[in-house]
């Protein structure tokens, strides 16, 4: 199992971008085994880039899962019109 985390900013935006190894697809029974130990992170993942306007996107690619987190640097006062608009 190997986990890279890359973490950096450009002018405009924060980026987080994950790269996780992965087994095998799961049969039907293990993966209701597995039900119950895995699937937090991702939706936790979601709603705090969203609380902060970023987007979340993910693929996978030779037996790896990427996740890609955005959060753009916003100022205090559009910040303040997208929490109105909400």
């Amino acid at each position: 199992k190997q986990i890279n985390v890359n973490i950096f900013t450009t002018p405009k935006k924060f980026v987080i971008h994950i790269c996780n190894t992965y087994a095998d697809i799961p049969t039907s029974q293990e993966s209701v085994n597995l039900q119950v130990l895995h699937g937090y992170g991702i939706p936790n993942v979601k709603s705090i880039t969203s609380k902060y306007y970023g987007t979340y996107t993910f693929f996978t690619e030779n037996d790896i899962y990427h996740s890609i987190v955005n959060i753009p640097y916003i100022d205090d006062t559009l910040r303040l019109k997208l929490d109105l608009e909400q």
